[in-house]
C-alpha cells in the first residue's frame, strides 16, 4: 500500500500536465524558533491565463529548549503536518505568487511529559523565482509559519 501511494504521488503531477513543485528550507515557527519545512504542491487545475490550483502536502519539525519555568532547559520536540489548498498566478515562466493554507495535526513533546496534540491552521503567501527549469527559489511568509529555500520543479 506504500509503495502504491507512493508511486501515485510522482505520477500525478504527470497526468494533471501541470508543473509540481517540492519545497525545501528552513522555516520560523514564533513559538518554538527555527525549524525545517517541506512542501509538496501538485497542480491539478491550471489554465492558458497563468491561474492555477493545487493540493498537497507540508510537514514542519523543531528541537528545541524550553524557556518557561518550571521546565527551563527541557528539550521540546515539535512536528507539524498538514493536507494542502494552494492557489497560484504564474507572471511568466520564471516568476510566480501563491497562497496556501490547510489546517493539520501539531505535536509537541517535552521531555520527560506526554505528548501534546492539538489541531492547528496555517496560511502562507509566497512568491516563487525559478533559476532553472527544475530548481528555484521561493520566499513566504504566514501564520504561524515563514520559510525561504530550495524549489524543486517536475
Amino acid at each position: 500500500m506504500k509503495r502504491f501511494l507512493l508511486l501515485l504521488l510522482v505520477l500525478v503531477p504527470f497526468v494533471a500536465k501541470a508543473q509540481s513543485y517540492i519545497q525545501i528550507g528552513p522555516a520560523f515557527y514564533p513559538m518554538s524558533a527555527w525549524g525545517g519545512v517541506a512542501v509538496a504542491d501538485f497542480k491539478i487545475i491550471g489554465g492558458n491565463t497563468g491561474l492555477s490550483m493545487g493540493v498537497g502536502a507540508m510537514a514542519f519539525a523543531n528541537t528545541s529548549r524550553t524557556h518557561d519555568e518550571p521546565d527551563a532547559g527541557k528539550r521540546i520536540n515539535e512536528f507539524y503536518a498538514a493536507p494542502q489548498v494552494s492557489i497560484r498566478y504564474g507572471f511568466s515562466e520564471i516568476f510566480n505568487i501563491y497562497l496556501r493554507g490547510g489546517v493539520g495535526w501539531l505535536g509537541d513533546k517535552k521531555e520527560g511529559a506526554d505528548l501534546n496534540n492539538n489541531f492547528l491552521f496555517n496560511a502562507e503567501a509566497g512568491l516563487g523565482l525559478s533559476l532553472s527549469r527544475h530548481v528555484g527559489l521561493y520566499l513566504e511568509g504566514g501564520l504561524p509559519f515563514s520559510s525561504l529555500g530550495l524549489r524543486f520543479a517536475f
